[in-house]
Parts: structure tokens; C-alpha cells; sequence
């Protein structure tokens, strides 16, 4: 019998706590502690880092959700606006909206993550 290696279809690889503990850095941001002007550079690295593994539409709802349950869980202290400008100022295009009410079932599943 021949083997064949599993294929990765509909499962995500990107995990939440891999994506929690990338975006940490932006809630500091967010939150607009330190300079507005400049977003952290751990918090940009991390949004490239979390782009470059999200591959699949599935990774990419998948990133999109666990973005948001950190958001809900600081939305008190968030800026949603500054939430918002992350993408822009650290260079990254993100197929939904990076918000605390973001639509993870509606993006525009063309934009690369990168």
C-alpha cells in the first residue's frame, strides 16, 4: 500500500495563538500608547509574519477571526481607527478590514495578506 503525505485542503495552518502573540505588539498601538506617528516595529514585523503564513482563503478567515477575538477582548482600551491604520503604516495590504468589527466572511479573497 502506498502512502501518500496529507494534504493541507480546507485546514487552516496559521493558529490563533500564533496570531495572538505576533499581533501583540499592536495593541499598544491601538491603544495609542507611545508615538501615534509610528507604529511599532515588533507589531509591523508581526503582521508581515502572520501575512507570509496565511496563504489559503481559509488561513486568511482564519487570521481574520483570531485578529478579531484579541480586538474584542481589548476593545475597551482600542482605537478602531487606529486599529485601522496598522496596514498602511507597516506597508502590509490585508483583505479585510482590521477592525474590531470586522466581516471575516466578506474580504476581498485576491488581496494577499503580504
Amino acid at each position: 500500500m502506498i502512502s501518500h503525505p496529507a494534504t493541507r485542503s480546507d485546514a487552516a495552518v496559521v493558529g490563533c495563538n500564533d496570531v495572538r502573540s505576533k499581533a501583540g505588539p499592536c495593541l499598544s498601538y491601538a491603544e495609542g500608547k507611545g508615538d501615534q506617528n509610528t507604529v511599532p516595529p515588533a507589531c509591523c514585523n508581526g503582521m508581515r509574519n502572520i501575512s507570509a503564513e496565511a496563504k489559503t482563503v481559509e488561513d486568511k478567515k482564519g487570521v481574520c477571526n483570531c485578529l478579531k477575538q484579541v480586538f474584542q477582548m481589548f476593545k475597551k482600551g482600542l482605537v478602531d481607527s487606529w486599529l485601522q491604520q496598522i496596514p498602511s503604516r507597516c506597508g502590509v495590504d490585508v483583505p479585510f478590514k482590521l477592525s474590531i468589527d470586522a466581516d471575516c466572511n466578506r474580504f476581498d479573497i485576491e488581496t494577499p495578506l503580504v
